[in-house]
């Protein structure tokens, strides 16, 4: 039995309740309205998180790009680069440690994991550049993970959670900025999920 219940109405308000009749009177009557029950509140979270996200197709400005997947069937792997889609891991990775696509290839780990070592990356590149922008398309990883805000059985992960976090809130305090941009407008994209696009 779900625990709670998450909704999204036509206007973008949006939230949650502890039970279904609280959430009826919310979208009754709210054509194409949209709602979910849960288990834990970290899923209905992480629900809201990825159906509210401004998807804008328009690429924001200068700044770090990242993203992470394993297309490729070798593992995760991860990628950093500049607005025009230049290889940023070349300033902060030593060469031979990155793949002949200039990737950063991550045995055993999840794709998650990936991102959130990409955006690790993408701060010590925009920090190694000058810049006070970084960018990437894992809701999970922008609005919850580094920001500490994560609840898992893996402990590596939650250890770079920990410390992407700190790292984060240091880029922050100077004046730096961690923000979401489409996959599809995404200059790291790795293109996986496109039908015969390769990088």
């Amino acid at each position: 039995m779900p625990k709670l219940y998450a909704f999204i109405l036509p206007d973008g308000k949006n939230g949650m309740c502890h039970s279904w009749a609280d959430c009826e009177k919310k979208v009754k009557g709210a054509s194409g309205a949209k709602y979910r029950g849960f288990k834990t509140s970290e899923g209905a979270e992480k629900w809201l998180a990825e159906h509210t996200r401004n998807l804008s197709l328009e690429t924001p400005g200068e700044g770090i790009y990242f993203d992470a997947g394993t297309g490729r069937g070798k593992g995760v792997e991860v990628r950093v680069t500049d607005r025009d889609g230049k290889n940023q891991l070349l300033l902060i990775q030593p060469s031979k440690s990155l793949t002949e696509h200039g990737t950063l290839l991550l045995n055993g780990r999840t794709n998650n994991y990936g991102e959130l070592q990409g955006l690790a990356l993408a701060i010590d590149a925009a920090i190694h550049r000058g810049m006070l922008h970084v960018y990437g398309d894992s809701v999970l990883v922008l609005d919850y993970w580094s920001k500490g805000q994560v609840k898992i059985d893996d402990k590596d992960t939650m250890k770079l959670a920990m410390l992407v976090a700190g790292k984060r809130k240091r880029f922050e305090k100077r004046g730096g900025s961690v923000g979401y941009v489409p996959g599809d407008v995404n200059p790291a994209d790795l293109g996986f999920h496109r039908v015969g696009r390769k990088k």
